[in-house]
């Protein structure tokens, strides 16, 4: 790796430990993911046309297919035409993905109800491309238009405990994830530093790291989603096995770095 590597330093407008080329790559995958989402979401809005509407919102879940392409293709178009990190359109396509989700869920209530684990898969897909910044302001987004979810649709109303139990999902295991993302990229910038101040000799230990940080987050992600395929339950067994699991994998990635004299 050339000094002029080494002596990169990260934009103020960046998230911290993020590169601009990162962030691009990682817009650039949820734009194609998104698209691919958009299309079986489509069919499955398809499926839903017997479903009848809610009197609150003037569109029918097949009204939505349209819309949901258009929007899908549109945001990957600006994505290729207008590279780098725009945080206004990494926004823009947090807010649009959620409120796509939400307002499925509000027409169709009970059919809707498997949105719930992808909505989390946007919270917490946005919180591991983006940063906790990132995460937090879905969580946000997420749990104000999934209350208005329960206002407008008379099954969610009838349904107030599974409402309360999702409700308590989508922010907590979000939080749980900030705080794993924040020992992340501790652990990415103690590698960064090293990598800069001994690039000879820590080379091979500071590679070694990155793919013990990496193994950690996979581990994690398995974690969460054995959680939330669980059925959004929170019982305390159950989150306490998750916790012990990636705790146990954060105290070996810090331990690790330890010896790599960082």
């Amino acid at each position: 790796m050339d000094s002029h590597t080494h002596s990169k330093k990260i934009s103020p407008s960046e998230p911290q430990g993020r590169s601009t080329f990162s962030m691009q790559n990682a817009e650039r995958e949820q734009g194609i993911i998104r698209v691919i989402v958009g299309m079986i979401a489509s069919f499955y809005l398809y499926t839903l046309h017997h479903v009848p509407g809610v009197s609150a919102i003037p569109v029918s879940a097949h009204s939505m297919i349209l819309p949901v392409i258009a929007y899908t293709t549109l945001l990957l178009a600006t994505i290729y035409l207008f590279p780098g990190y725009h945080p206004v359109r990494i926004l823009f396509g947090i807010a649009g993905d959620l409120s796509l989700v939400m307002l499925v869920m509000a027409l169709t209530g009970v059919k809707g109800l498997p949105l719930g684990v992808v909505d989390l898969w946007v919270i917490m897909g946005n919180g591991f491309r983006f940063g906790p910044r990132y995460l937090g302001i879905a969580t946000g987004i997420s749990a104000v238009e999934f209350i208005e979810v329960y206002r407008v649709n008379a099954w969610w109303r009838q349904h107030t405990v599974l409402f309360d139990t999702q409700l308590i999902g989508m922010i907590v295991l979000p939080l749980y994830m900030a705080v794993l993302l924040t020992k992340l990229e501790k652990l990415i910038e103690a590698a960064n530093a090293a990598n800069q101040s001994k690039p000879r000799f820590q080379t091979g230990k500071v590679e070694n790291l990155t793919d013990d940080v990496r193994q950690m987050a996979g581990g994690a992600l398995e974690s969460v989603e054995q959680l939330v395929l669980s059925g959004g339950s929170l019982f305390p067994q159950e989150f306490g096995k998750t916790h012990d699991a990636v705790q146990g994998r954060a105290e070996f990635v810090t331990h690790v770095g330890q010896k790599a004299g960082l």
